[in-house]
């Protein structure tokens, strides 16, 4: 069985509520525990449970909850993709992270202090595994589900 194979049989849960746009997630570090119980669950019921990228550093409870979740997270159960062009999640997490703190990131978050980029990359690189799960081919993805 191929890899594309297996990947086509794992269930996929994508978890949107870290959005800042249309997630549900307060952004406050009393809710922590509702998240992780709500993921913890996801991960028991799916295969795969993808959080977009970006929440790992623009949500404060993103990073936090991968952190409590580590297992789930190092087993690839939870995680996040990025195009199969992208390098694994620990390298690519460092480049968001750098680019951060040179302010060309700049989203809700805003720039990081270069302080505090040895202990986000630290805390991301310990607990994000080296290779995706799986990766999110858009181009094929528009191909292969074109109406035309």
């Amino acid at each position: 069985m191929t890899a594309q194979e297996l990947t086509n049989m794992l269930t996929v849960c994508y978890y949107g509520e870290f959005d800042p746009f249309s997630g549900s997630v307060d952004r406050r570090c009393e809710c922590i525990d509702d998240v992780v119980r709500v993921l913890a669950m996801l991960c028991l019921l799916h295969d795969v449970v993808i959080v977009p990228p970006g929440a790992l550093l623009d949500h404060p409870l993103g990073l936090p909850a991968f952190e409590r979740l580590a297992p789930f997270v190092r087993a690839g159960v939870l995680g996040t993709t990025a195009s199969p062009s992208e390098p694994g999640p620990r390298t690519y997490m460092k480049e968001r992270v750098r680019r951060r703190v040179d302010g060309r990131l700049d989203r809700r978050g805003g720039s990081l202090k270069s302080s505090d980029v040895i202990e986000l990359q630290s805390r991301l690189s310990d607990i994000l595994p080296a290779q995706w799960t799986i990766t999110g081919d858009a181009a094929r993805q528009v191909r292969t589900s074109s109406p035309c």
